[in-house]
């Protein structure tokens, strides 16, 4: 299962809004019901310090990604959506043995003709 952070802006009105503790604990477990629903484990709701992005840390499948960010989209609470997906070290391993079944097929397109014969001989 892939990590899954999903970093957010929120529009002006739900910046101001969010000053509020009560908004937010309800915010918190919006969010968090929201991504269990889908199938995610709900790591955090974090905030960058650097940017000021809101950024929920899940774990899951990413299959729903798209899911998840066309249900934030229609919220318009959010002025910008962004997914980024972290594999973990077990799926590069994964990825790397079923890249290396692939490999022997594999001609690069930049290979040309006087390549191919160097290698031959």
């Amino acid at each position: 299962m892939a990590y899954i952070l999903v970093r957010m802006d929120f529009t002006e009105a739900v910046r101001q809004n969010s000053a509020s503790v009560d908004f937010l604990k309800r915010w918190i477990e919006l969010a968090r019901s929201t991504c269990e629903g889908m199938g995610y484990e709900f790591i955090d709701l974090c905030q960058s310090v650097s940017t000021g992005e809101t950024v929920r840390i899940l774990k899951g499948s990413t299959d729903d990604v798209i899911v998840l960010r066309r249900l934030m989209d229609q919220t318009g609470s959010y002025t910008r959506i962004t997914a980024e997906v972290l594999e973990p070290s077990e799926a590069l391993i994964a990825a790397h043995d079923r890249a290396q079944s692939f490999a022997a097929g594999f001609v690069s397109p930049d290979r040309d003709a006087i390549d191919r014969m160097l290698l031959y001989e």
